[in-house]
């Protein structure tokens, strides 16, 4: 045999046995890198009594846990392939629901923003918009999500994790009321402690976001001692209760496709009343039976009738009621008074204050309260 061209057969074998250690070195330095990471995972889903689930051949594993009916639960933590390699998937259920929002890198497009009809939006915080990508349906909305504990928590994430790979969205949940935070990263943490301290901080952070939406729900509930109530699918919350001895309740829900918050305060006013900005009373087909309460500001704005038109002119007429009138009933489109109490009616996600609407709801009512009793005091016969 020709001596070179034994030398240039012995080179390609040489590499070719070269290529094929290395090939051999790579897939078990892969399969070693699952066996870690399959690890983490049944340790973690130990930690947390959920259990393990390989994924097969050419499946991803899971760890997967049972769902917590009233609070905050990890669903499912996945491995997943991405262009790093692989990456994982963190899925919890959030006892709430909550609007619709995606955090991602600034500057940066991802998938599940491009999911949302939303729009981008700044919260006012210098380090969270100048550092993050935030984009959701609502911007009330979010911004009463992302304060507070939740801005520390999603800074916190950024200086732990290489935020750089990290996605977080949220969406409706599994089940009716509830939500789905999904924090997606392109690295799997496989340091000592890592794994776990990440689910920590994402727990830390749904907690905080569902906190942040509630607040002003918290904070009325604990200002009038109010019982808070879970929603169905349709009311996602609700206060109950009683202040001054007048029955109130406040409840979310929906109204033409709009998320509305009723306020409702139960009391007993005069016979047929019903009162409402003009324009609503129009829209409803009963403006025209309306009669004039004899303020001209008044009668310029609102619609009002009852069955003894004399008795409503003292009820509304007064000038110290003009005000409360106007700011609950105008200012409030879809509010309405009438002979069961009051009902003051707000558009839209992502109130920021509940407090304040409901106290002047209660002085409106107090006001009306007051009225009423000295229209009925001045219906007395005189005694003896």
């Amino acid at each position: 045999m020709d001596p070179g061209l034994f030398v240039a057969i012995l080179a390609a074998v040489t590499v070719t046995a070269a290529s094929l250690g290395i090939a051999q070195l790579a897939t078990k330095g892969r399969e070693q890198d699952d066996a870690h990471r399959d690890e983490l995972l049944r340790q973690l889903a130990l930690s947390h009594g959920g259990r393990w689930q390989d994924g097969g051949w050419g499946e991803t594993s899971s760890a997967l846990f049972a769902r917590g009916e009233d609070s905050l639960a990890l669903r499912r933590a996945t491995v997943a392939e991405s262009e790093s390699g692989r990456g994982l998937v963190l899925e919890l259920t959030l006892p709430t629901q909550l609007p619709h929002l995606a955090i991602y890198p600034g500057g940066q497009q991802y998938g599940i923003a491009k999911l949302l009809t939303g729009q981008d939006i700044q919260i006012g915080h210098a380090e969270i918009d100048a550092r993050f990508r935030i984009r959701g349906d609502d911007e009330a909305a979010v911004c009463a999500m992302l304060r507070g504990e939740s801005v520390r928590i999603l800074l916190a994430l950024e200086r732990e994790v290489a935020w750089a790979g990290v996605k977080l969205s949220l969406e409706p949940g599994p089940e009716p009321g509830t939500s789905k935070l999904q924090v997606v990263r392109t690295e799997f943490p496989t340091g000592p402690g890592m794994l776990e301290l990440h689910v920590d901080r994402c727990c830390e952070l749904g907690e905080a976001l569902t906190a942040g939406w509630m607040k002003p729900w918290t904070d009325a509930a604990g200002r009038w001692r109010l019982q808070m109530q879970r929603g169905a699918a349709a009311s996602w919350r609700a206060l109950e209760g009683e202040v001054a001895g007048v029955p109130i309740r406040v409840r979310e829900g929906s109204e033409r496709g709009v998320a509305t918050t009723w306020i409702e305060l139960r009391f007993t006013t005069i016979s047929g009343l019903r009162a409402a900005a003009k324009e609503q009373a129009q829209r409803a087909g009963w403006h025209a039976i309306c009669a004039p309460v004899g303020n001209p500001v008044l009668d310029m704005l609102v619609s009002a009738k009852a069955r003894d038109r004399a008795q409503l002119k003292r009820l509304l007429s007064g000038d110290d009621l003009t005000g409360l009138v106007l700011e609950v009933l105008h200012g409030n489109p879809g509010s309405e008074l009438n002979q069961q109490g009051l009902t003051v009616c707000m558009a839209g996600h992502g109130l920021q204050d509940l407090v304040g609407p409901i106290q002047q709801a209660l002085e409106l009512t107090r006001a009306l309260q007051a009225r009423l009793r000295q229209l009925n005091e001045g219906a007395r016969p005189p005694v003896g």
